[in-house]
């Protein structure tokens, strides 16, 4: 009762008039769904339960709309000022991007630590690079060990 004594003196003079309203016509409403339902009440309040909770779970998926769309179609990346670019976090929390290589889409995962970037050879052959043409100088060090590297244009 004391936070609704706060509530109420916060009120100013032409809210509270608006809640004796509502909260009459909740009487009103309330009455007539019980006299009107006496026979199958429990029935009917499951049915008002259920459609209560359809109600709040539209607001929920309204109100969480901006991180729900960011997770199911997360955008590839959004320019800002021209001298950065950001990169959304996929799931697991690796960034990814997908990047026009000789005109074909090749996906990268993003690594800030790395000083390289490298195809795989699948991917080097689909972007029209021919292994058999390239030197194998370099070498990569990988979570999974060494690995030859060719430096391509």
């Amino acid at each position: 009762m004391n936070a609704l004594a706060t509530y109420l003196h916060v009120m100013d003079f032409e809210q509270f008039p608006r809640l004796v309203y509502l909260l009459l016509l909740l009487t009103a409403v309330g009455g007539w769904f019980i006299a009107e339902n006496r026979a199958s009440l429990g029935r009917s309040l499951r049915m008002f339960l259920a459609w209560g909770l359809i109600f709040l779970g539209v607001v929920a998926v309204y109100g969480l709309w901006g991180d729900i769309r960011r997770d199911i179609v997360p955008r590839q990346s959004v320019l800002s000022d021209g001298s950065s670019i950001h990169v959304p976090r996929g799931r697991g929390g690796h960034y990814f991007l997908q990047v026009d290589v000789n005109g074909t889409p090749v996906d990268f995962i993003v690594d800030t630590g790395a000083t390289e970037v490298v195809l795989s050879l699948e991917d080097a052959r689909r972007a029209g690079f021919n292994p058999d043409n390239l030197a194998f100088l370099g070498t990569a060090r990988t979570a999974n060990g060494p690995v030859k590297t060719a430096f391509a244009t």
